[in-house]
């Protein structure tokens, strides 16, 4: 019963929003500008990117019929103003987005690779992806995915202006970034390794006296 709790394209609010993302079976939710998208072209556009994900069968020209095997997903839409969406990195300001939850405190969402225009061509590129987690694993995962987003970002900046040899500017950048610091921390060891070669021996010179 728990897989097939959402059958269809589900609305969600905060009444269900907590069981899809916590159910047994992947859920995609399309985080949209108002509560049916922002217009009927986009809501269409949007019910026309989940069908291709959910493929189902035409009963009738109001009715579809959704089928669920091991690798299908729960289907949902959901408006991105609601409170407590943006931990899910949804931005109201980058509408629409689509995130899959996979579990309870685990997602994936990057508004790059997953897109709603591409949902069904992006999901191929799970396996991939980076995934979110709440508590402080997701901050150390969210920081390590955003210096590694920045290094390809600007790899690529540098390689549109300057061809193939700006390929060479990122790694330069972080191999001349990376022995600098080895430098700072080797400088540090030195001067508290020296610091405590000449501390004060004067307690020693003290302690000489009272034997005599």
């Amino acid at each position: 019963v728990a897989k097939n709790a959402f059958p269809g394209l589900v609305e969600l609010d905060f009444v269900n929003f907590a069981d899809f993302v916590n159910s047994d079976r992947h859920g995609i939710m399309v985080a949209v500008r108002g509560p049916r998208g922002s217009g009927g072209e986009v809501s269409k556009m949007i019910a026309k990117r989940l069908r291709e994900v959910g493929a189902p069968t035409q009963v009738d020209p109001k009715t579809d019929l959704y089928s669920y095997g091991n690798e299908s997903f729960f289907l949902g839409v959901i408006d991105g103003s609601l409170d407590g969406i943006d931990q899910f990195g949804v931005s109201q300001q980058r509408l629409p987005r689509a995130v899959v939850f996979e579990g309870p405190g685990v997602w994936v969402e990057d508004d790059m690779e997953l897109t709603v225009e591409r949902l069904a061509t992006d999901l191929q590129k799970l396996p991939r992806l980076w995934r979110s987690y709440s508590g402080p694993r997701g901050t150390a995962t969210w920081l390590a995915k955003s210096a590694v987003q920045s290094y390809y970002f600007y790899d690529g900046v540098f390689a549109q202006m300057l061809g193939e040899p700006g390929r060479f500017l990122m790694p330069t950048f972080l191999i001349c970034f990376a022995a600098w610091n080895t430098w700072q921390f080797v400088n540090l060891g030195r001067t508290i390794v020296r610091s405590l070669l000449e501390s004060d021996p004067e307690p020693a010179a003290e302690d000489s006296k009272k034997d005599k």
